[in-house]
């Protein structure tokens, strides 16, 4: 059950258009805030006692695609688990209109945003992955500290 509302969160959050999160966030600048490091094992084992936090996520990005849910975002998978490896991945909305440069393959960034949990989805092979979900505020090429 707790899955299933947790899915339920991640897909309503990520609905919404890119001007009414812009709007109603009204996102402070990363050195404003206290962003807690995003913990993979700790948000996959209790994705509900993260929602809403306020993370900091670095790592390669893996892949950038549009998103299927939300014409006015786009996903990233990001490859949080040492440079050049795709373990540890965590699945990225954020607005394309919102980011400084065009984000690519092998970028390394460090996204700020908030934790939605986690979902499911299915790889081209078939394969089904359970990730963490961030809702990207803003993204900066690079390691961020």
């Amino acid at each position: 059950m707790k899955e299933l509302l947790a899915l339920v969160l991640v897909i309503g959050a990520l609905c919404a258009s890119c001007a009414a999160h812009v709007e109603e966030a009204n996102v402070p600048a990363p050195e404003t805030v206290s962003w807690q490091e995003a913990d993979y094992d700790s948000i996959l084992r209790d994705p509900l006692a993260y929602t809403g936090y306020r993370v900091r996520v670095y790592g390669k990005v893996l892949q950038v695609s549009p998103d299927s849910e939300d014409s006015s975002r786009k996903v990233m998978r990001l490859g949080t688990g040492g440079y050049g490896t795709s373990d540890n991945v965590f699945w990225i909305s954020f607005c394309a209109k919102d980011v400084d440069r065009e984000i690519s393959r092998d970028d390394m960034v460090t996204v700020f945003g908030e934790c939605l949990g986690a979902r499911t989805y299915a790889s081209v092979t078939g394969y089904l992955f359970t990730v963490p979900v961030v809702r990207a505020d803003r993204i900066i090429p690079g390691k961020a500290e």
